[in-house]
């Protein structure tokens, strides 16, 4: 984690892909498996118990895309504008987040 530190506190602004293309929206939706984690347990866990008709799975299984595609849309949205503030403030932000390392470090062994 020191060793994560160091290397976060040492890199430089920028923020681009390793073969020069960038992801696409549609990707990351598509690839996320956060979204189909959050699917499997909202379906498995609330839905299905409850509701076994087919229109009203089909119904919740709507509502859940709806839900997960506006909520990846806001997370894109917010990590633009983040980044965009990232960017002009990097070795600020570099220096927070390798302190923030360093203290994680630190409170493993307290």
């Amino acid at each position: 984690m020191l060793y994560l530190a160091w290397k976060v506190w040492r890199s430089s602004a920028g923020v681009e892909a390793d073969d020069g293309k960038e992801a696409s929206f549609l990707s990351g939706m598509i690839l996320n498996p956060k979204i189909y984690i959050y699917a499997i347990t909202a379906m498995t866990l609330y839905i299905l118990p409850v509701y076994r008709s087919t229109g009203a799975v089909i119904g919740f299984t709507v509502l859940l895309a709806l839900i997960g595609a506006s909520g990846s849309f806001v997370w894109a949205l917010f990590g633009s504008a983040i980044c965009k503030f990232f960017s002009r403030h990097t070795k600020a932000v570099n220096l927070v987040m390798a302190l923030l390392l360093v203290y994680c470090a630190v409170a493993l062994f307290l």
